[in-house]
């Protein structure tokens, strides 16, 4: 079978070095896991990894990056074991018992540490020895530098970065353009073979790739460059995993490594600094999942009865904030569109039917206590033909049930 052809950005192998949510016991190894079958795929020939000078310049600059979870670790293990003695002292505890819970912390964490030096050196001796490099011409700089006046994308807002941006896709789709001679072994096998070949472009940076709100889609400016070659963009792992390996990550996985770089650039301002962080999944009532009547507020018994999946009326909704042009963003459970949601308006999902509503909560003296998102189902009133949040028996809105009443309260009245 001929292999699949693959190029990432420097974010992609930083993450791949250095993981996520260190601290999270479900997915503490999930990046180890993830390379390990790139390499695997590799070294059988399924899959060819390239990259070229920029990926590899980047790399060298944020190696430090990679390694930012050993401290973490570190500064972890610290405070653990400050709080250990701590709570002795305060509880007047035994200090030789506190004392072995301080040891196996520091042990611990030195494993941990000792298990991530390997790993970043894997990858490091990885990238430098088991991809393949494509040159970046100056043909590649001068239409990047085009790209650049006509401020198309990746060249959006004031990012310092764009240039690198733009190389990295233009050399690989030149290198596997199919309107001229391809100088690959592997690549020509393929297209021998298969009538073609298969190549995926890797980037967490959907900011500048993305036809945003939809961060799965490539944007405008890019699609011709990415027809050159065929080539696929994803902006995470998952999609590429999951051919190369069936089944080999769980869906909690998969979602995780699609979250894997929480951050995001605004699509919305120009700031320097325009880079937002997801917030945690929030559980979420959601009535597109449930077919009868609910009422999120009621006390739910006998939790641990399983439902039926259509009877688990909640979803996990995860949330972003732009401080710069102070804007929410919500990522919509049922398919994954991020966009922007304005305050006491119901904003509708550009990806599929769900509705969201995002109520500002203010306390006695009127200051903001805090931000409610809800998903909300909307219904077209039998009468107006408007749609409500609400509606009665018989299907109609408030507005129109009080209209209703008061037609009829006229009509006794004579």
């Amino acid at each position: 079978m001929a292999p699949k052809f693959v190029f990432f950005d420097s974010n992609t192998w930083i993450y791949l070095s250095n993981g996520f949510e260190v601290f999270s016991k479900k997915y503490l190894d999930l990046h180890f896991k993830v390379f390990e079958i790139l390499q695997k795929r590799v070294w059988d020939g399924s899959l060819i990894i390239f990259t070229n000078e920029i990926v590899k310049e980047e790399w060298k600059r944020n190696e430090e990056d990679a390694a930012t979870q050993l401290r973490v670790l570190t500064d972890k293990a610290k405070s653990y074991t400050d709080q250990l003695r701590a709570i002795g002292q305060y509880l007047d505890h035994d200090q030789d018992q506190i004392e072995k819970m301080v040891t196996a912390v520091i042990e611990q964490t030195d494993k941990k540490i000792e298990m991530n030096k390997r790993h970043i050196e894997k990858v490091k001796h990885f990238i430098e020895h088991q991809t393949q490099t494509v040159a970046v011409t100056d043909e590649h700089r001068i239409e990047a530098s085009l790209m650049a006046q006509r401020t198309q994308a990746p060249f959006r807002g004031d990012k310092s970065n764009s240039m690198s941006d733009a190389l990295i896709l233009l050399s690989i789709t030149d290198f596997l353009d199919t309107s001229k001679p391809i100088d690959h072994p592997a690549v020509n096998y393929a297209i021998r073979e298969d009538g073609a070949f298969s190549s995926y472009f890797i980037s967490s940076n959907f900011g500048d790739f993305a036809n945003l709100p939809d961060k799965h889609t490539i944007h405008p400016d890019l699609e011709p460059i990415l027809a050159r070659s065929g080539t696929v963009y994803h902006p995470s792992l998952g999609p590429l995993i999951e051919e190369l390996e069936k089944e080999f990550l769980s869906h909690d996985e998969l979602r995780a490594l699609e979250l894997s770089d929480g951050f995001f650039n605004c699509y919305l301002c120009e700031a320097d600094y325009r880079t937002l962080k997801f917030s945690e999944p929030r559980r979420t009532y959601d009535p597109y999942k449930f077919n009868r009547p609910f009422d999120p507020n009621q006390l739910i018994l006998f939790d641990d009865i399983p439902l039926p999946d259509n009877e688990k009326p909640f979803s996990n909704v995860e949330t972003a904030y732009c401080g710069h042009c102070n804007t929410d963003f919500i990522v919509c459970p049922n398919c994954d569109t991020m966009f922007n949601i304005d305050v006491d308006e119901v904003s509708d999902c550009p990806g599929c039917h769900y509705n969201f509503f995002l109520e500002v909560v203010r306390n006695r003296k009127g200051a903001i206590d805090r931000y409610v998102f809800s998903i909300v189902k909307q219904f077209a009133c039998t009468n107006c033909g408007d749609q409500s949040l609400k509606v009665n028996e018989e299907g109609m809105c408030d507005a129109c049930v009080g209209y209703k009443q008061i037609f009829a309260s006229q009509e006794v009245s004579k």
